[in-house]
């Protein structure tokens, strides 16, 4: 295969990166949205609230991460630098983060917050996944290191030519 039909794939994967990221950062902002309608109507407490933060910021920050590594990569037409290895390292420790600490967050927060009735009937909040993140998050770090490998092996192949 050439280098310029590599090129093209590695621009439609990345055009393809930027689109599917972004699906995902407008249902983040339809969730905040909800919450934000719930809060002015009076039926979502303050401390729901700080649940839903705690919930959004960290999948806010990957969807930052994830455009940003998409922007390098279709910038420079070069997947394997330095700065991309610490983009996909933060993206995976994120995930992991968001399932290890979130749910912990959350039923700290319920404990203390006074319990939420909507109808008559009580909500609870469970924040995670069942360690689907976690596992995610360690395929990321595992392509973060196929990454630093491909790094030095296009340094090498600079020093080649």
């Amino acid at each position: 295969m050439t280098k310029e039909a590599l090129k093209n794939r590695l621009t439609g994967f990345v055009r393809i990166g930027k689109l599917i990221t972004c699906l995902i950062a407008l249902f983040y902002l339809t969730q905040v949205s909800l919450a934000l309608v719930q809060i002015f109507h009076g039926s979502l407490s303050p401390a729901m609230l700080l649940i839903a933060v705690l919930q959004a910021a960290p999948g806010f920050a990957v969807i930052v991460l994830s455009l940003t590594l998409f922007f390098n990569v279709g910038r420079t037409a070069q997947p394997f630098t330095q700065r991309n290895v610490r983009l996909l390292r933060w993206i995976a420790w994120l995930l992991i983060a968001c399932e290890l600490v979130i749910p912990t967050v959350v039923r700290l927060s319920a404990r203390l917050a006074p319990p939420v009735l909507i109808d008559g009937v009580r909500v609870e909040v469970h924040g995670s996944m069942g360690l689907v993140l976690v596992a995610v998050g360690f395929a990321v770090m595992a392509i973060s290191y196929i990454f630093e490998y491909g790094v030095g092996l296009q340094q090498l192949d600079d020093e080649t030519l």
